[in-house]
């Protein structure tokens, strides 16, 4: 077979003949090998079906889920979403915080507080009682209520910010990664919380240092008359640090000191908030000492 001959030759000498020929068998074995090759590929070629399926619950998904990926790694499987956001609130039924006990104790009960304030208002000069129990006591509980009163809005309003929020995602997410997704949001939520709350008590305290305010019980500033002339008018007021131990409330806030013989882990210090978060509440978890610091208060057994 010669396929390169040339018609318009009537004799061809015998060398061109040879390579037409050669040429001939290796055209035909190329192209022999070209089909080969398109054959080959045609068959390795994937061909895409669209199957759709309505489905009503997540555990046809879970059934379809199954049946796409383990029969063939080619299979795909989309689930698009008819609404691509959806707020916590409506799959998260329940999230309901808990607080220390002591925020729902009588220490922080307005009967106690009551019986705290009369003892106040009964000390004959109370700036001269800033460092025992009865000239603070007042102000340290109504500090420790107000923390707790603080400390239930901010949970309240971050847990509503929280269920109001939305998860947007245009497909189906997999049973076992959506529910390990929520755990991971509601994690990173109850991080946020004292975080958050920290910060902002953080700035309250820089700002309290930082302009020198003066405590309305004295206890970080003690206010005196320049003169001791009292008619003199306008009167001179002078102020002056207040000192517990050897720390100066004028550089620091924290100053404290710590009345173990009355009431174990009660701090006094140079603010009521500072003082507080010095102090522990160790008392109220011991009858004995509870019994011991009403009757110090009272004078009566309880």
């Amino acid at each position: 077979m010669n396929l390169f001959s040339n018609p318009n030759k009537a004799v061809e000498d015998e060398h061109n003949i040879r390579v037409q020929i050669l040429s001939t068998r290796i055209y035909i074995i190329l192209l022999g090998l070209t089909l080969v090759i398109l054959n080959f590929y045609s068959s390795l070629r994937y061909t895409t079906n669209i199957t759709t399926i309505d489905i009503s619950s997540a555990d046809d998904y879970v059934k379809l889920t199954k049946k796409y990926t383990s029969h063939s790694s080619t299979s795909k499987l989309e689930c698009p979403c008819k609404i691509v956001s959806i707020a916590h609130s409506s799959y998260i039924h329940q999230l309901e915080p808990s607080f220390h006990d002591i925020c729902s104790s009588d220490a922080i009960s307005n009967e106690w507080l009551n019986i705290l304030f009369e003892i106040y208002l009964n000390l004959d000069y109370p700036p001269s009682y800033i460092h025992t129990f009865e000239g603070t006591a007042f102000a340290h509980y109504q500090a420790l209520k107000m923390m707790c009163d603080l400390i239930k809005e901010a949970v309240d309003a971050a847990r509503t910010l929280f269920m109001s929020s939305t998860v947007i995602t245009s497909q189906m997410i997999y049973p076992d990664q959506f529910e390990k997704d929520t755990k991971a949001a509601i994690e990173q939520f109850q991080r946020n919380i004292p975080n958050n709350f920290l910060h902002v008590l953080e700035l309250v305290r820089g700002f309290n240092q930082a302009n020198g305010l003066i405590s309305v019980y004295s206890t970080n500033w003690h206010m005196f008359p320049v003169s001791a002339d009292v008619n003199v008018e306008p009167a001179i007021i002078s102020f002056e640090p207040l000192y517990y131990g050897e720390c100066n409330c004028a550089t620091t806030a924290t100053c404290h000191q710590l009345l173990e013989s009355s009431v174990p882990g009660y701090a006094v210090g140079c603010v009521p908030l500072e003082s507080l978060q010095q102090s522990t509440v160790e008392c109220h978890y011991n009858l004995s000492c509870i019994q011991s610091l009403y009757s110090y208060v009272t004078g009566e057994c309880l």
